[in-house]
């Protein structure tokens, strides 16, 4: 299994605002698994239902991408809710920086105060999903899968209005956007299943002028405002935004696969923690001209 790594990119951003959870000794667990039932269950069957409601054509492989935030305690690598996961059939497709109050802090000292943390994006199908809610409805559950339970602070099912960055025109009139989907290499179905029904909806996709950075791919799509809110409905989609200007005006520009983290975010990172390094991952969005 490749090494999860957490990696926080643009962390001198936080630099004043949130405290990066570190203590030594045996962990304190902040929630009950009694607590985590009561914040979570509820929300895990909504993401079922949500799911269950988008059409085969927007959902590629039937999965859906939801965001699983884990509390500041629980960053360091050996943390990584790999059982978890496997046991519900789950998968992660990349991470973000988020800064929270967490419900609980891990300390007294640290509470009511902004911290540091991650949140996971996980995808699976419907199946995995009630899995999931099962462990959560269960009078009781292995150990391992408790503990592992009990280092979420959330979960939510991200919709269209989580996806698009910044304001859309308000008009009718056709623009240029951008979009990042998780799709990596050898995932090369779901960026043709994002054109077949961005082309459903009457919206263009320029796969020529694709580019693949890590697990996302960036791609240009020529829209009406309303169809791009429609095609944020992919659940692959990661984000969506305004073309930017520049971008617009130098269609010639290089466009190249990136195997990994462009160099300079690789500067201010908060500490190593739970997630692959190839991600590409930052504090509201992605990188590479789709940031939130």
């Amino acid at each position: 299994m490749a090494t999860r790594n957490l990696l926080l990119g643009g962390g001198e951003n936080l630099a004043g605002r949130a405290t990066i959870v570190r203590s030594g000794g045996p962990k304190k667990m902040p929630y009950t698994l009694a607590e985590v039932r009561a914040e979570l269950l509820a929300p895990v069957q909504v993401i079922a239902a949500a799911l269950r409601g988008i059409p085969a054509s927007a959902k590629p492989r039937g999965e859906g991408v939801f965001e699983m935030t884990l509390h500041p305690s629980f960053l360091a690598r050996s943390y990584y809710p790999a059982k978890l996961l496997a046991a519900t059939g789950l998968r992660d497709v990349g991470s973000k920086e988020k800064t929270i109050i967490p419900r609980k802090a891990s300390e007294d000292r640290l509470e009511g105060k902004p911290h540091a943390t991650a949140s996971i994006l996980v995808a699976g199908r419907e199946d995995g999903i009630n899995k999931l809610a099962s462990f959560l409805a269960a009078d009781s559950v292995p150990d391992y899968i408790g503990r592992q339970l009990a280092e979420i602070e959330s979960i939510q099912w991200l919709g269209s209005e989580d996806k698009v960055r910044g304001d859309l025109p308000a008009n009718d009139v056709r623009h240029s956007f951008e979009v990042a989907l998780h799709a990596g290499a050898n995932e090369d179905d779901i960026v043709i299943g994002f054109q077949r029904f961005a082309m459903q909806l009457g919206a263009d996709v320029d796969l020529k002028r694709r580019i693949r950075v890590g697990g996302l791919t960036f791609l240009p799509v020529t829209a009406t405002s309303s169809q791009l809110l429609a095609l944020s409905e992919f659940t692959f989609l990661r984000v969506a935004r305004t073309m930017p200007a520049l971008r617009i005006a130098v269609p010639n520009m290089v466009r190249q696969t990136v195997s990994g983290k462009p160099a300079a975010l690789y500067s201010g990172r908060i500490d190593p923690g739970i997630l692959r390094s190839s991600r590409i991952d930052d504090r509201e969005g992605v990188t590479n001209g789709c940031a939130g």
